[in-house]
């Protein structure tokens, strides 16, 4: 089983290297619809674990896991007949249905089969499914650096035969014992109500959600933060997969150990939480460091959060199977496999939407909320356990791993049936490793070239200079994006840039021009000019045109002489911001001496694209700065937010002529800006009435 459990993951990573390519370079979908497709796959896969566990619990597992990997079998192979968008939509969302009840059925197979040995074998096959989804990754490269149709197709069909390979494993595997060795009668059990009906079970199935979100972090938080809100390089994203994978592989067993039982299980879910705080405060961190400082906390944050995915992958699948009463634990576990689902679903859009939107105080949020669900999951867990009886002192350990007897005395241990035990683990343990360091060797010797061919690559990239993109409500903005070229033939041209958004994947840009400058033989300046109209935002998309300010990124592909290529993914990344206005205007009683209180007020504006106005800019701290009379630079005297309507006011004791201003620092989406300053100028008291200077605007 563990054999076909790789043999899936392989093809696992096969299709999640290469299916985005595919569906746009074959199929050529586009991108909204490829959003489209997943997430309804997405939403149709979480229908698979409680379907899986229904039939589960009637038939036997093998058929079923058996039937799940032909049926993606036939739905792959339609997916490379198929090229229309409906017919793909229907295709693509029974496959994913297929893929979680197959994930059902293998946790349910494990649980029969390994009995109470179930935190091992869980271990044992997640290092296995992490081997063989890095493995997948690896060879996919080999086919991406090939970069043609027939190439995509390949691995397509690879990832279909994989599960023809993993039916035939299956086949040969026997079926496990319908029933997993239970406690004595002693131990009590609640009575078996079906479980919609059993809220505690639906309770920890629904806190279960927010405790997957691990998942969602490594894959979409950590590469999404590191681009758009830090410095560090790049080329770290793939490092995550690295630490990832290998800490999986080699310590999941060891971990697994120390989460056996229903004692450890809990205290497990408590550490998680603390784990996944603790990467939250990380990336939060991170965003305020330096280049080096970010790329190190970074890493400590992906270390982090693996840890926290091997204290969940042992106890949430331990605390379902021990919360389940027995005779209907298929139909329990089936829906508690639906929390990962819906996590995989719903958690990548709150990250990006949410969390990441909301900057470091998101990921602080997110944080305390996990933390707080942790703690509620370990308390509803304990409460229920206790009233089965599964915490009782009498409840002893038996063999190798924890057995409930509700007897004082402890059965004699069998150590040589435990060693050998012992050394099957280790030899899976150093074969998934194996597969898991080959898998990484081929991802590092292909990644060179994974997006091209021949020697071609880019040694430069800047957008508009270095500097960020300011965009209002009517003009429109031109800027260039430059890219140095290199290859030993020569470069003959870029032949395609699109710049997009990063959030979104989406945006109103339009490129409008390019030309390559030979600077030598071998390398060329090429340049692309792009150009943003606000009159084309609203309805542009189907998301608030708003969405798109923040990160950008330049996608395209250059060509040389030789007729090498390659094809760039987010290249000279850049900040589109909402422009912004801010007025000032200083008021106080005349005449003006010193002593006299002078009101300065103001309103801070920011471009609305949806609406095409600019609209007062609520809840924002700005800075009220003076610069005395003969100095040159401004100084802070204090900070004010701005009420809802955007607008500002300060009073302060005038101490001298000078100018007062309004500086805003800007966020990463809205532009910084200073107003015009307001000048002050203190005299004899020869003035009645109140003393008003000039509004001064900046916009």
């Amino acid at each position: 089983m563990l054999r076909a459990l790789a043999v899936d993951r392989t093809g696992t990573g096969l299709w999640a290297a290469s299916s985005v390519l595919y569906l746009t370079f074959v199929t050529h979908l586009s991108t909204q619809q490829i959003g489209v497709l997943l997430g309804t796959a997405g939403v149709a896969g979480i229908a698979g674990s409680p379907l899986a566990g229904r039939l589960a619990g009637r038939f036997p597992v093998r058929p079923l896991l058996i039937g799940c990997h032909l049926l993606r079998l036939v739905t792959l192979t339609l997916v490379l007949l198929c090229t229309r968008f409906e017919a793909l939509l229907v295709v693509v969302a029974v496959t994913y249905l297929g893929d979680r009840a197959a994930k059902t059925l293998e946790m349910l197979f494990a649980t029969r089969a390994a009995g109470e040995r179930r935190p091992a074998y869980q271990a044992l096959s997640r290092s296995a499914a992490n081997a063989g989804y890095g493995l997948g990754a690896g060879l996919a490269a080999i086919g991406l650096a090939a970069g043609t149709t027939d190439a995509y197709r390949a691995l397509i069909l690879g990832n279909a035969l994989s599960f023809l390979v993993a039916a035939a494993l299956v086949w040969r595997t026997g079926e496990p014992g319908g029933a997993v060795q239970e406690a004595r009668s002693e131990v009590r059990r609640p009575r078996a109500k079906g479980p919609w009906r059993d809220a505690g079970y639906l309770r920890f199935v629904l806190l279960d959600i927010p405790m997957n979100l691990d998942d969602s972090v490594l894959g979409v938080g950590l590469p999404l933060w590191l681009v758009t809100r830090t410095s560090a390089p790049h080329a770290l994203v793939p490092a995550f997969l690295v630490i990832n994978t290998a800490l999986v592989v080699l310590l999941q067993l060891s971990v697994s150990r120390r989460a056996e039982g229903p004692r450890k299980a809990v205290r497990a879910v408590a550490l998680y939480g603390v784990l996944l705080f603790a990467t939250c405060a990380l990336l939060a961190a991170s965003a305020g460091c330096g280049t080096w400082t970010a790329a190190g906390v970074l890493l400590a944050a992906a270390v982090l959060v693996t840890m926290a995915e091997l204290m969940r992958s042992v106890s949430s699948w331990e605390l379902a199977v021990l919360l389940a009463p027995p005779d209907e634990r298929a139909a329990y576990l089936g829906v508690a496999g639906m929390s990962q689902s819906i996590q995989k679903s719903a958690g990548p859009p709150l990250l990006t939407g949410v969390v990441m939107a909301a900057g470091p105080a998101g990921w602080l949020a997110l944080g305390v909320a996990v933390a707080g669900a942790a703690a509620w999951q370990r308390r509803g867990c304990e409460k229920r356990l206790r009233a089965m009886g599964a915490l009782d002192p009498v409840a002893e350990r038996v063999g190798c791993g924890p057995q409930l007897y509700a007897v004082p005395t402890r059965p004699p241990r069998q150590p040589g049936r435990c060693r050998d035990e012992e050394g099957i683990m280790r030899r899976h343990v150093l074969w998934s490793t194996v597969a898991a360091v080959a898998a990484m060797t081929v991802l590092g010797t292909t990644s060179a070239n994974a997006e091209g061919r021949g020697d071609t690559q880019i040694t430069k990239a800047v957008t508009n200079n270095g500097k960020n993109v300011i965009v209002g409500i009517s003009k429109t903005v031109t800027f260039p994006v430059k890219v140095s070229v290199k290859d030993n033939s020569g470069v003959s041209g870029l032949s395609r840039l699109d710049t997009i958004s990063y959030s979104t994947g989406g945006g109103a840009s339009e490129t409008i021009g390019k030309t390559c400058k030979k600077l030598s033989a071998t390398v060329s300046e090429c340049t692309a000019t792009v150009r943003l109209v606000p009159a084309y935002f609203p309805g542009y998309s189907d998301w608030n045109a708003n969405n798109d300010a923040g990160r950008w990124c330049a996608y395209g592909n250059v060509q040389a002489n030789d007729h090498d290529y390659w094809i760039f993914d987010c290249v000279a990344p850049f900040n589109v911001k909402r422009a912004t206005t801010l007025t000032t205007a200083a008021t106080g009683p005349g005449p003006l001496t010193g002593g006299k209180q002078v009101k300065v007020t103001g309103t801070l504006s920011r471009a609305d694209w949806e609406a095409l106005k600019y609209r007062g800019y609520a809840g924002q701290s700005v800075q009220l700065q003076f610069r005395k009379a003969g100095a040159s630079a401004y100084r802070t005297v204090k900070t004010v937010k701005t009420n809802s309507s955007g607008r500002l006011s300060a009073t302060v004791t005038a101490s001298g002529s000078g100018s007062w201003r309004w500086f805003y620092p800007g966020t990463s989406t809205t532009a910084q800006i200073a107003s015009a300053g307001d000048t002050v100028t203190l005299g004899p008291a020869t003035m009645r009435g109140p003393y008003v200077m000039r509004a001064a605007t900046r916009g």
